[in-house]
């Protein structure tokens, strides 16, 4: 795979295409160190690669089958191809947007180009794209259509199993991926993928700073591209320009982890072997931060849920929680376990997958605040009745200190009246109608201060001992639990909404 992905400038051109299209199985060396930082050999057997065998210079030999693995890790022909099927459109789409019969006849000859070149047929699929581009005989061509020029481009770098070498122009195939840039319009996705290819084959002819500039391009239209990143880290480390060549090597592994292989095992990188170590090492401490970043907000989300799950067993009227919810907390809560095990193996394939498992959990928050808004509810539902038994009962406690303050009122007004008489009508009486006045109000006095306050508190005792008692009983069967039953669900409040502050 490493050289059948590298072209250098003075390289005849026809020695690049014919990579091993045919092969299904491809081996390629890596350093172990560098390895060791990439993967586990489990992870790499997790996306089919598996290592052979280690050899002298702590080399290792692995190898791979493109077909399972996808973009990254095939050769320079089927990546082109792979370019052609985003952008070339279904049989139908195409012919739906015929617009008069030139268009038609040179979209019916891009069709058989289209056919004959997925068949590896060089020239005939040559001849028929120039048909549709240029026209034949009486029938006009039509050179406005981006999907025609990426075709050109791709039989002129001669992305067949076996190319003719008088068909294969690079400089051809450069300005073909450039129109078909250009003829995209709108289609962001297919100039992209046609800048892309551009740099592709500017770098194949050893154009380097052009490689750069159509390979910018490419992730501007789309940064999602992760081809294009890795083609201008390349192109960046093929100049010896390495630090330049960091950010977009770590682009294309966060979006694709096969990518590290794949420069680790590239000619072009290796060239420049320490620098590869030390952006594979920051690439690592990247993902480990940002691993440990989702871990500690599951661990969040897991605690709150806990704490969730403990107030549901307390709570008088408990909140439901359904069962596809309960199922999806299950997968979630399991999902961050092997994204923890992957992490813990501390490799660039450990921890792009723990972020990878970690951002498909990424629901667990709304989940979890989705229970808490329940949980509160359930609080309320659980606290109000609590309140209410001792809000009433605090009212007839009340209502009996206000029958309790009758007994002053009572005695005030018992002692007014005689003293309004003693000093009406005893004090300015004779001396022997005073002493029988005086005597009379002193001993009415008397009854009043001695025998009034002893018959209330003997009335006190009939009407309200009992309701002492039942008071007394009230408070130690009804009140204490109550209030302690409304402690614990306050405190289990309050630590909820710590939990969520």
């Amino acid at each position: 795979m490493g050289n059948s992905d590298n072209c250098d400038g003075d390289a005849s051109h026809p020695e690049f295409p014919q990579t091993q299209t045919s092969a299904t199985q491809i081996s390629g060396a890596i350093l172990g160190s560098l390895r060791e930082i990439i993967a586990t050999r489990e992870q790499l057997k997790r996306h089919r690669v598996a290592l052979l065998k280690s050899e002298k210079d702590g080399v290792e030999i692995l190898s791979y089958d493109p077909r399972d693995i996808g973009n990254a890790l095939v050769n320079a022909n089927e990546s082109l191809k792979q370019g052609f099927t985003e952008i070339a459109g279904s049989l139908d789409e195409l012919k739906q947007i015929a617009r008069s019969p030139t268009f038609t006849w040179a979209m019916e000859q891009y069709l058989v180009a289209k056919r004959a070149f997925l068949a590896d047929w060089h020239e005939e699929a040559f001849d028929h794209i120039q048909r549709a581009l240029h026209g034949h005989a009486n029938n006009c061509g039509f050179d406005l259509d981006f999907r025609f020029h990426f075709l050109h481009g791709l039989i002129r770098m001669g992305a067949v199993r076996e190319p003719v070498a008088s068909i294969v122009d690079l400089a051809a195939a450069e300005k073909a991926f450039l129109l078909s840039a250009k003829y995209a319009d709108a289609n962001t996705e297919a100039a992209a993928v046609g800048f892309r290819c551009a740099g592709w084959a500017a770098y194949c002819r050893g154009k380097f700073e052009d490689a750069i500039d159509y390979s910018k391009k490419a992730v501007q239209f789309n940064p999602e591209l992760a081809e294009a990143h890795f083609q201008l880290a390349k192109a960046y480390i093929r100049m010896g320009r390495t630090e330049q060549a960091a950010r977009p090597l770590r682009n294309a592994i966060c979006m694709d982890v096969i990518y590290a292989v794949k420069s680790a095992i590239d000619p072009d990188f290796l060239r420049h072997q320490e620098a590869l170590k030390e952006a594979f090492a920051s690439i690592r401490k990247e993902l480990r931060d940002e691993s440990e970043r989702f871990d500690h907000s599951f661990a969040l989300a897991e605690r709150r849920h806990r704490i969730l799950t403990q107030c549901n067993k307390v709570l008088t009227v408990p909140f439901q929680v359904g069962e596809n919810e309960q199922q999806q907390l299950e997968s979630i809560w399991s999902l961050r376990e092997e994204a923890k095990a992957q992490a813990r193996t501390d490799t660039i394939f450990g921890h792009h997958l723990a972020v990878s498992l970690s951002r498909s959990a990424k629901g667990s928050h709304e989940l979890v605040e989705h229970l808490r808004k329940r949980a509160f509810e359930a609080f309320h539902k659980s606290t109000h009745p609590l309140y209410e038994v001792l809000n009433s009962r605090r009212a007839e406690l009340d209502l009996y200190e206000v029958l309790r303050g009758f007994r002053i009122w009572i005695l005030l007004f018992g002692y007014a009246p005689w003293t309004f008489f003693f000093w009406l009508y005893v004090a300015p009486a004779k001396l022997p109608e005073f002493l029988c006045g005086s005597l009379a109000v002193g001993g009415w006095a008397i009854i009043v201060y001695a025998g009034l306050p002893v018959l209330c508190f003997f009335l006190e005792c009939l009407l309200f001992l009992p309701k002492l008692i039942m008071e007394a009983l009230w408070e130690h069967t009804i009140a204490m639990p109550a209030r302690k039953r409304l402690k614990e669900l306050e405190s289990l409040k309050d630590a909820l909404e710590r939990a969520f502050a």
